[in-house]
């Protein structure tokens, strides 16, 4: 699958009464405040977790205090998944980056560009590195200072690059670019009708399951809020029964599209919110 559509089901899952229940558990389960900031949350993995550094880090004199929160940036993905293992349960069970999970948990933050690239990669003779990017070198001899050094070198290296290559972009931006034919324009419509209608339903479905006079199954929630989506696209047009007849008409079409885009997407409904809990609390 492509890189557009994960990107596409990662920011519909955010979208998701479901997602903002998972989140809300586990940070509430961690004290994770709103707003948190990154150098806070590297504070505390440095307080209450700095002993899970592998060992071979912890050993010797040079281990200062400082250098000990630059081990815990260097390894803050990994000290973070033993933290909250519910991030890596949960990146298994609905197949996501946990590194996008736990983001979007500790700053509430989607990012703009998504996609899959690791952070660091082993490399030998017998598997080169073959992705494009710039790299730096780091073995058992390199000390921290000399990361430091050769980080801020291919950080301005990569950004060489990447004006480099947006200024190919706009050579062949000046190119004459094939139109999209009507049918594909319509194909890209209905496409972003269908995502319109899956976040439109879910903001409905989280007001509903908020509110307490409302409560009631799971299933009977997610109906209450295709009735209501589908009752603000109706025109009132003074009769009751034509109204009637109208919403029933868009509800079956609202309710189809809501459930196909959610299979589409491998996107869990709210039905499945237990489920999911239970398998990361376990």
């Amino acid at each position: 699958m492509n890189d557009d559509y994960n990107a596409t089901r990662y920011r519909l899952f955010t979208s998701t009464h479901v997602c903002k229940l998972i989140i809300s558990h586990i940070r509430k389960k961690y004290s994770i405040k709103e707003g948190l900031s990154s150098t806070e949350w590297l504070k505390r993995l440095h307080e209450e977790r700095r002993d899970r550094l592998p060992k071979i880090l912890l050993q010797g004199d040079r281990m200062t205090k400082e250098n000990s929160f630059n081990m815990v940036w260097v390894f803050q993905d990994e000290l973070t998944y033993d933290y909250i293992p519910e991030i890596e349960k949960l990146a298994e069970i609905l197949k996501f980056d946990p590194k996008l999970l736990s983001m979007l948990i500790l700053y509430n933050n989607v990012p703009n560009n998504i996609n899959t690239y690791g952070k660091y990669y082993m490399a030998d003779s017998f598997k080169p590195i073959e992705e494009k990017g710039v790299f730096i070198k780091v073995d058992h001899d390199t000390t921290l200072a000399e990361i430091k050094d050769r980080y801020k070198a291919a950080k301005l290296m990569a950004l060489a690059l990447s004006v480099v290559r947006r200024d190919k972009k706009n050579e062949k931006s000046h190119i004459p670019q094939k139109k999209r034919s009507p049918r594909s324009e319509e194909r890209l419509k209905k496409k972003e009708w269908r995502r319109a209608v899956v976040i439109q339903v879910e903001k409905e479905i989280e007001i509903l399951d908020s509110d307490s006079e409302t409560k009631k199954e799971y299933g009977g929630v997610v109906m209450a809020a295709i009735e209501r989506v589908s009752g603000n696209l109706v025109e009132d047009k003074g009769s009751d029964d034509e109204f009637a007849k109208e919403q029933q008409k868009f509800q079956r079409s609202i309710m189809t599209v809501y459930y196909s885009t959610l299979r589409e997407y491998s996107l869990p409904p709210l039905k499945k919110f237990n489920s999911i809990l239970g398998f990361i609390d376990s």
